[in-house]
């Protein structure tokens, strides 16, 4: 990688909104949106599929405890 470059990439809405905790890495990027979002999309499929969405929260797999 040359630090003098200019690179475009492609990620989804997620990652670009902060998923993963990436936000900081695109603050000041250009966004170019070239379609449906990838939410939207995965949406329609389980819904296309006979597939279930939750419309609650689902309760946490991993939990903070402290130490006894």
């Amino acid at each position: 990688l040359d630090d003098a470059a200019t690179y475009r990439v492609a990620v989804s809405d997620f990652l670009y909104n902060g998923g993963d905790h990436l936000g900081p890495a695109f603050e000041g990027a250009p966004v170019v949106q070239t379609g449906e979002l990838l939410r939207d999309l995965l949406y329609v499929s389980a819904q296309q599929t006979e597939g279930c969405i939750a419309t609650e929260p689902l309760p946490l797999r991993v939990q903070e405890a402290s130490c006894p």
